[in-house]
C-alpha cells in the first residue's frame, strides 16, 4: 500500500522490486517516486497496480520508469499512472503482458520509447486518446507508421455518452470519428462539451435500429452539406428522447421505408429545427411527436412525409419562428388534433412543406423561400417582381402591383432596398398605406416608382418609425391623405431624387423630424422649404403643401445665380 508517499532518491536500486506472484500495489492518496538510476518499478511475477489515486514515477536517467520481466503480467487497474523517464517508460521484454483496465495512464519515454517490446498490451475498458493516430503494433505503442512513440501516450478509460449511432453507442474513444461505426460514411464526430453531433456530407446506414437515437439534453445535430440517415424497421430513423435541436447550413433527408416506420420521432421532449433544411419520410410518420410536447420549425425548409398515420403529427404545440407552410394550401396546425391537417381538420399524410419566410409583405401575401424568386404568384403582381434574401433586395421591373385595401408593400425588415428598373406602380385604395415601411428602407435604382392610394384618407408612402432614403430615382407618390408621411421622429432623405408627392388632405411631405437633400433640392411650390418645427414641407407662410411637391436633382452648376436641376 502506497499512500501519499514521497521518495525521492539517486542511485542504481530499484524503489519498488518484486517477484511475489499476484502482488497488488494499492494507490492511496498522491504518491511521487522519483530516481536517478535503475527503474523505479521492477517486477518478474504477475502485478496489479489498482487503486482510486494518482502514483506519479520518474526516471531523470537514462533508464527504465517501469520495467517488467520473466514472462510476468502487469495490470494497472482504476488508478491514475503517471510515468516519465529519460530512457523508456513502461517496458517487457518480448515475453510480457500489460494490461489497462479502466486506469488513466500517461507514459513518456523520451529516449527509447513509452511503451513497447510487449508480447501483448490489452485494453480493458480503455483507449489511446492521445497522440492521434496511435496504435498498438506487436507488442508497441506506435504512430500510423508503426514507429515506436517516444512523447507522452495517454490511455484512458472509456466513458460513454447517451447517443448512439447505428445501435452502436458513441463513447469518449469513438467520438472524434464515428464513421468507424458499421453503416457511416462521411464525416461524423460528437462534441461532448457542446452536446453537438456534426454530419459533414454523412450517410447513416442501418437496419432496422435507428440511425440516431439520443437521450442527450440539448443535443444539437448539425448539418453540413447533404446528409441521409435511413433505416428500414420499427424504430425510428432518429429517435430523441431528450430536447434537442437540428440545425446547420446542410441538408438532412431522414428515410424509414418501413410501412409501419418513423423517419423522426420526438419523446416526450421538444425539437427545433433551425436554419437547415429537412426532409423526412416514414412509412407511417414523418415528423411525430407524444401528443403532449413542442415542434418548433425556425427559418427552416422541412418537408414531411407519413403515409400512413400523418405527415406531422402528436405535436401538443407547433411554433412557425420565421417560416409558414407553403404545401399543401390551407394547411394548418390543428391543435385538438395536434397535427398538420387540411381545411377539413384531417390528418395530412401527404407532403406537407414548411418554407422559410421573411418579414416582408406583398399585397398582403408574405414573402417566402417559396414565392421569393417569382413575386408574380400572388394575386395582383404582374411585371417582375423578386426578393433576394441574402441582399435584401426587392427588386420591381416594370412591376405593377395592385391591391385593394391591403398595402401593396409592406415591411419590417431592417435595410430593405426597393431597386427600380423600367416602369413601376403599386395602387390600392384604403386606409393600408400602399408602401408601408416599419424598418428603415431605402428606395433606389434607375426606374421609376409610381405610388398612388386613391382613398380619401390614404396615404401613398409611410416611414413609421424608421429612416426612409430615396435615391437616384424617380418616385411619384400620390395620397388622398398623405403622399409621404412620417411619425414625426423619424427622418427622410432625398439623395440625388425626382420625387413629386401630393397629399390632398394632410399634407404631401410631413410627419418627419429631419429632412435631408443631397444634390437635391424642393423646385416646386416656389418659396417651399422643410418646417422642422411643423415637421412638413410649408409654404412660406408655414401652411403644410398639400398640392404637389417637386424635389429635383441640382448640379454643380449656376446661371446668373441660379443652381441648374433637371427642372
Amino acid at each position: 500500500k502506497l499512500e501519499n508517499v514521497k521518495i525521492d532518491r539517486t542511485g542504481n536500486k530499484n524503489i519498488i522490486r518484486s517477484s511475489i506472484d499476484g502482488l497488488k500495489i494499492e494507490v492511496v492518496g498522491k504518491n511521487n517516486l522519483k530516481n536517478h538510476g535503475w527503474s523505479l518499478i521492477d517486477v518478474s511475477k504477475n502485478t496489479t497496480i489498482q487503486g482510486s489515486d494518482t502514483l506519479n514515477i520518474q526516471n531523470t536517467q537514462n533508464n527504465l520508469g517501469i520495467n517488467i520481466t520473466a514472462s510476468a503480467n502487469l495490470t494497472i487497474k482504476d488508478c491514475h499512472l503517471n510515468v516519465t523517464s529519460v530512457g523508456a517508460g513502461i517496458r517487457g521484454w518480448t515475453n510480457e503482458s500489460l494490461i489497462f483496465d479502466n486506469a488513466t495512464v500517461k507514459v513518456r519515454g523520451s529516449g527509447e520509447g513509452s511503451i513497447f517490446e510487449f508480447k501483448e498490451i490489452n485494453l480493458n475498458n480503455t483507449f489511446i486518446s492521445k497522440p492521434d493516430g496511435a496504435k498498438i503494433t506487436n507488442g508497441k505503442i506506435t504512430n500510423a507508421g508503426g514507429e515506436i512513440i517516444k512523447d507522452t501516450v495517454k490511455i484512458e478509460p472509456i466513458i460513454g455518452y447517451d447517443l448512439w449511432i447505428c445501435g452502436t453507442q458513441v463513447t469518449n474513444a469513438n467520438k472524434n470519428n464515428l464513421s468507424v461505426i458499421d453503416g457511416v460514411t462521411g464525416t461524423v464526430k460528437y462534441n461532448p462539451t457542446t452536446t453537438t453531433l456534426t454530419l459533414d456530407n454523412a450517410d447513416i446506414s442501418c437496419t432496422t435500429t435507428s440511425g440516431i437515437s439520443s437521450e442527450v439534453d440539448g443535443l444539437k445535430i448539425y448539418l453540413i452539406g447533404n446528409n441521409i440517415i435511413a433505416n428500414n424497421g420499427n424504430s425510428s430513423t432518429i429517435s430523441l428522447v431528450a430536447n434537442s435541436n437540428i440545425v446547420g447550413s446542410g441538408t438532412l433527408d431522414v428515410i424509414n421505408a418501413a410501412t409501419n416506420g418513423g423517419a423522426i420521432y420526438a419523446n416526450n421532449c421538444t425539437l427545433l429545427i433551425s436554419n437547415c433544411t429537412v426532409n423526412a419520410i416514414g412509412g407511417a410518420n414523418g415528423i411525430r411527436g407524444t401528443s403532449n410536447n413542442t415542434l418548433i420549425i425556425e427559418k427552416a425548409t422541412v418537408s414531411a412525409i407519413g403515409n400512413t398515420e400523418g405527415s406531422i403529427m402528436d405535436f401538443k404545440i407547433i411554433t412557425f419562428t420565421n417560416c409558414v407552410i407553403s404545401k399543401p394550401v390551407g394547411a394548418v396546425f390543428n391543435n385538438s388534433i395536434r397535427a398538420i391537417c387540411n381545411t377539413l381538420g384531417n390528418i395530412i399524410t401527404d407532403t406537407v412543406k414548411i418554407v422559410p419566410a421573411y418579414d416582408l409583405w406583398i399585397c398582403g401575401t408574405q414573402i417566402t423561400d417559396a414565392n421569393k424568386d417569382d413575386l408574380t404568384v400572388i394575386n395582383g403582381v404582374t411585371g417582375t417582381a423578386k426578393y433576394n434574401t441574402t441582399t435584401k433586395i426587392l427588386t420591381l421591373n416594370n412591376a405593377d402591383i395592385s391591391c385593394t385595401t391591403t398595402p401593396g408593400i409592406s415591411s419590417e425588415i431592417d435595410e430593405l432596398k426597393i431597386d427600380l428598373i423600367g416602369n413601376n406602380t403599386i395602387a390600392n385604395n384604403g386606409t393600408s398605406s400602399t408602401v408601408s415601411l416599419f424598418a428603415n428602407g431605402k428606395i433606389m435604382g434607375s426606374g421609376t416608382l409610381d405610388v398612388v392610394n386613391a382613398a380619401t384618407n390614404g396615404c401613398a408612402i409611410y416611414a413609421n418609425n424608421c429612416s426612409l432614403l430615396i435615391s437616384n430615382c424617380t418616385v411619384n407618390a400620390t395620397g388622398g391623405a398623405n403622399g409621404i408621411k412620417g411619425t414625426s421622429n423619424n427622418a427622410i432623405t432625398f439623395d440625388k431624387a425626382a420625387v413629386s408627392a401630393i397629399g390632398n388632405v394632410e399634407g404631401s411631405i410631413m410627419g418627419f423630424e429631419t429632412i435631408t437633400f443631397t444634390n437635391c433640392a424642393i423646385s416646386k411650390p416656389t418659396g417651399a422649404v422643410f418646417n422642422g418645427t411643423i415637421k412638413a414641407i410649408c409654404d412660406t407662410l408655414g401652411n403644410i403643401i398639400k398640392d404637389t411637391v417637386r424635389i429635383a436633382p441640382v448640379y454643380d452648376l449656376w446661371i446668373c445665380g441660379t443652381q441648374v436641376t433637371t427642372s
